[in-house]
Formats: C-alpha cells, sequence, structure tokens
C-alpha cells in the first residue's frame, strides 16, 4: 500500500467511503479502473440507486458489479433512446415538408402566411415543468433570417420551399413552426407521422396526442443536453 500514488490513495479512500456505506467489493470489475475512467461521482451516483433511504445506507448484499452493471445498462438505453428519437425527428421533418408543400403550397409568401400560424401556443414543458410561450412573431423572424442567409449564397434565389426552410432550421424551430400550426395541419402531420407516406389512403381519424408527446420530449431532452 505504501507504494501508492497521490492519486492511487485517493481512489483507495473514495472505494473505502463506498465500503462503509455497505459496498461489497467483488471481483467482476476493478474499481481502481472504473474510478479512473468515469470518475468516483460517477459510482457514487449509480450507487445512490442501491441505497436505503431509512438507514441512509446501502441495502444489504449489494455488490461493486450491481452498480457497474446498472452503469452500462444505463448507457446501453440511452444510446438506444437517442436512435429512436434521430429516427423519430426525421420522420417529423419529412412530414412538416410534405404536409406543409402540399397545403400550404411551395411558396414562401404563402405557407408564412398567418392563416397557416396561430399567433402563439403555450404547453408544459414534460422535462422541467416550465410553461413555454411560442409566438409567431419569434417563428416568422426565423424564417426571414433562413432565407436572408440562403439569399447570401444564392443572390437570384426568389424562393424557399417548405423542405429547404425545414432543413435549415434547428429542431426546435420546427417543433415551434408544428405547435403554431393550425390544428388541421398538425393532425396531417400526425397522421403521417404514425402511418406513412400513404396516410391519406387511411382511413383514421385519431388525434395521435401521443405523438405531440413524443415532439415535446424531443425537444426537452435536446434543451438539456450540454
Amino acid at each position: 500500500m505504501n507504494g501508492l500514488t497521490d492519486i492511487e490513495w485517493k481512489m483507495f479512500n473514495q472505494a473505502k467511503f463506498l465500503e462503509a456505506l455497505g459496498l461489497e467489493f467483488d471481483q467482476k470489475y476493478g474499481a481502481f479502473d472504473f474510478i479512473s475512467q468515469y470518475g468516483f461521482d460517477t459510482l457514487a451516483n449509480y450507487a445512490d440507486y442501491f441505497m436505503d433511504p431509512q438507514k441512509l445506507h446501502l441495502k444489504d448484499n449489494i455488490k461493486l458489479s450491481d452498480v457497474i452493471d446498472l452503469f452500462y445498462f444505463d448507457m446501453e438505453v440511452r444510446k438506444q433512446v437517442i436512435s429512436a428519437m434521430e429516427l423519430f425527428e426525421k420522420v417529423f421533418k419529412q412530414a412538416m415538408q410534405y404536409v406543409i408543400s402540399k397545403r400550404a403550397t411551395d411558396q414562401y409568401t404563402s405557407y408564412t402566411a398567418d392563416e397557416y400560424l396561430n399567433k402563439s401556443y403555450t404547453y408544459e414543458n414534460k422535462v422541467d415543468g416550465v410553461h413555454d410561450v411560442i409566438r409567431r412573431g419569434s417563428l416568422k423572424n426565423r424564417f426571414r433570417r433562413v432565407r436572408s442567409d440562403l439569399r447570401k449564397k444564392d443572390p437570384n434565389k426568389d424562393n424557399v420551399t417548405p423542405k429547404e426552410m425545414v432543413n435549415n432550421l434547428y429542431f426546435n424551430n420546427v417543433s415551434d413552426w408544428y405547435f403554431l400550426l393550425n390544428e388541421s395541419l398538425r393532425k396531417e402531420i400526425n397522421n403521417y407521422i404514425v402511418n406513412g407516406f400513404k396516410y391519406e389512403k387511411i382511413n383514421n381519424d385519431g388525434d395521435y396526442e401521443y405523438v405531440e408527446n413524443i415532439i415535446r420530449l424531443c425537444n426537452g431532452f435536446r434543451n438539456q443536453r450540454p
């Protein structure tokens, strides 16, 4: 033990702290290896899931491998969730492009008109519980900025189609656009997302409220990412 470096001594004391909380150190993983790669705080945070709140002590028979297995499981779930969200966002953008082009035409002056956009929309962000207010004026400013940027690249460009607009907006801007659309357009976009490109041939009057919840979830998740 006397041959340990200062860092190794620190990790040793951190491991002893967890041992005092009741963590059993089995041989499946090396505690020092994990702490050096992911940090002690990570190990301690995942150990908290096994804490007995009444005793301020870990539950009986909790091993180091239980904590680290939970960490790796959580990492894998996060990867799968992010992959699913990326796929949803892709389909969502396709639906926005298709439905808006079809119902409000490809002309910038048409699909940005007030008749297709509500003045404002308020909803509760499911991630942090904050009530977000989306305003038509702010969205239109974003539209004009995109059009201006595209014209700088091509001075002869007269029009920006919904497809081009969606492709040049951040996801939160596209979701703001969605929530400001009139109800009939939102329902049609939801129908496209659920039933695919041939949605018009499917007789389905569902409101697909859960689709809107997924959009909010994706938006909230993106906003909390560093």
